[in-house]
């Protein structure tokens, strides 16, 4: 959601630019500070899919770099003998002139911004290199206020002990897909995870095991989620899977599952006894709605795990 947002962002700007600053090409390019890249992602003009394909930069390399680099707004009415100026493979070198601005914002720099026209005659003024930073200005703004949009969504989505979404949105994402699979007539099913032995590795070894026992359970869970799956933190001791195109598979991956936490989960911890109670619910089937869904996978869940009390309890014959 906050990456369309950005995104949305970086498009209006292009388009309002053309209003007031009328231009042959515009480029946005993200910088990562970390990396020190400025990776394009937005382009407008005849080279915009050379520019998206080779017009990566490092700090100080091109225009763009040296003002990333500089944190500085660059007028060049001369942008082709510019001796910071690099060519981007497959675009012509032209006469051309270019403003080239820094999104900054909270002392983070954001985006490079960068117009151009091209031909012998043509220029930016100085009035609209002010123009156009009063406008870089707001638009650092609006872009810092995404990114803090999309930490707060994040946070407010996301379970903090195990990274895994929590259960705010994986009901919100069930329900979505319910309603797609009803539409659609699609394959969707829901897992309910129950760790056995949360407790008693709380009791034996302490709380900070009883966390990594937690977080050893949701690092299985993601490891062999397919494209298009979703393992979400619903409760203490409880997880939840969302599957979508399944058919017929349901014994073979409540096994499989089940196998990989156990040895996962003895392995972290070194208690017996700890592993996990799965349980499976089928769209159509066991309901046709998040709260029907989860309900019935909820169900079953109690009832493998009354299933493998039994099994732990009944006596070995010798």
């Amino acid at each position: 959601m906050a990456q369309r947002t950005s995104e949305s962002i970086r498009r209006h700007v292009a388009d309002a630019l053309a209003l007031f600053l009328p231009y042959d090409s515009c480029d946005i390019r993200l910088a990562n500070d970390r990396r020190r890249e400025l990776t394009p992602v937005l382009s407008r003009g005849a080279h915009a899919a050379e520019v998206m394909l080779h017009g990566e930069v490092t700090y100080g390399q091109g225009l763009t770099g040296w003002v990333a680099l500089h944190r500085q707004p660059l007028l060049t009415n001369t942008a082709q003998s510019d001796p910071r100026a690099i060519r981007i493979p497959g675009t012509p070198s032209v006469p051309e002139a270019a403003i080239a601005i820094p999104l900054i914002a909270a002392g983070s720099l954001k985006d490079v911004l960068v117009v151009r026209r091209e031909g012998h005659s043509v220029k930016f003024t100085e009035t609209e290199f002010t123009l156009a930073r009063s406008f870089a200005d707001l638009v650092a703004i609006a872009l810092e206020n995404a990114d803090l949009r999309a930490q707060l969504e994040q946070q407010a989505n996301t379970d903090p002990l195990t990274g895994l979404p929590n259960r705010r949105y994986f009901c919100g994402e069930l329900s979505l897909r319910a309603t797609t699979a009803d539409e659609e007539d699609g394959k969707l099913s829901v897992l309910f995870v129950d760790v056995d032995g949360l407790k008693l590795t709380n009791d034996t070894l302490g709380h900070h095991e009883g966390d990594r026992l937690l977080a050893t359970v949701a690092q299985t869970l993601s490891a062999g989620l397919r494209e298009g799956d979703l393992a979400a933190r619903i409760a203490g001791d409880e997880f939840a899977i969302l599957l979508s195109h399944t058919d017929g598979f349901e014994a073979s991956v409540r096994r499989r599952l089940a196998r990989a936490i156990n040895s996962a989960a003895q392995a972290a911890v070194g208690i017996r006894g700890v592993g996990a109670s799965v349980g499976w619910a089928e769209f159509g089937a066991d309901g046709s709605d998040a709260e029907a869904l989860l309900m019935a996978a909820d169900r079953s869940m109690y009832e493998a795990k009354r299933h493998n009390h039994l099994r732990a309890r009944r006596p070995t014959v010798q």
